[in-house]
């Protein structure tokens, strides 16, 4: 069976006719499938299989959720040979309104109000995340009016930042308090989007200050490479033959260390020996 027939086969097992539609899409790379997946007019992804990994072009709604279509390639992936992790970059966004097409940036949000991103959170990581999240940590317990001073203080268009500051009061009718954090800000500016009724204002406000926040690059994170490892699956003919290696190889660390330890105590015991004979000799004399 070729890749191709097997990756066409566990696809339609997990994105079934007549729900999903599955293309074959020509590719910029060399030898490397790439198939877009969708449900009507509404593409959910765009995937590309490498030798030794997934990687996701694009990502979307498409009648299930993002964390759906993700969970499905995930499954995916465990199916297929070799397929060792699942790679994208995070340029992720949010519609808030389905009336107007202003989308906001996903994971400058997330990280500002839970301190990683939506694709941190399902176990996609750059390679410095536990830098990341350190260096982020800060914006936690941060005021927001601190914050605000961060940014202004960066390399932006401070004429048109202090007038999209003075906007706030204007669209949102508050004034937050010396005391509010970085996260209850914007926990409360999207909460106030989302309890009135449909205000482009008020998005585009939150779209144009998220806008700022990327500019200013005060938020540490890579978005270029993201990875996932895959965890081999504990039954199937790749799980078992994973198993039996490690079963071999440990039998053969153990007989190796057992030998080792033998020959280290004897060697412990003639030293004793010895040790007890130039000591015996150093009395005598």
């Amino acid at each position: 069976m070729s890749i191709e027939t097997e990756i066409d086969r566990v696809l339609k097992d997990f994105f079934p006719e007549p729900t999903f539609r599955i293309r074959r899409l020509k590719s910029e790379y060399d030898n490397v499938p790439r198939y877009g997946i969708s449900t009507g007019d509404k593409d959910c992804a765009f995937i590309h299989f490498f030798d030794d990994h997934i990687y996701i072009e694009i990502l979307e709604r498409c009648g299930i959720n993002g964390t759906q279509t993700i969970h499905k390639i995930e499954q995916i992936a465990k199916q297929i040979d070799n397929i060792s992790y699942i790679s994208l970059e995070d340029d992720s966004t949010l519609k808030v309104y389905p009336e107007f097409n202003i989308w906001i940036n996903l994971y400058i949000y997330k990280i500002l109000t839970n301190g990683q991103s939506w694709y941190n959170s399902l176990g996609y990581y750059s390679d410095n995340y536990a830098q990341e999240i350190e260096a982020n940590a800060k914006f936690k317990t941060m005021t927001i009016k601190e914050f605000q001073k961060y940014v202004y203080s960066r390399d932006i268009d401070k004429k048109i930042y202090d007038k999209h500051l003075k906007d706030l009061l204007t669209f949102f009718s508050f004034e937050p308090e010396d005391t509010m954090t970085v996260p209850d800000f914007y926990n409360k500016i999207m909460e106030i989007i989302r309890s009135n009724e449909p205000d482009i204002k008020k998005v585009e406000w939150l779209k144009n200050d998220l806008n700022f926040v990327l500019e200013s690059k005060i938020i540490n994170y890579n978005a270029k490479k993201l990875t996932k490892h895959i965890r081999v699956p504990s039954g199937g003919s790749r799980g078992k033959m994973k198993k039996g290696k490690r079963t071999r190889k440990s039998r053969k660390s153990r007989k190796s260390r057992k030998s080792r330890k033998s020959r280290k105590s004897r060697k412990t015991r003639k030293t004793r020996k010895t040790n007890k004979c130039k000591k015996g000799k150093k009395k005598r004399v």
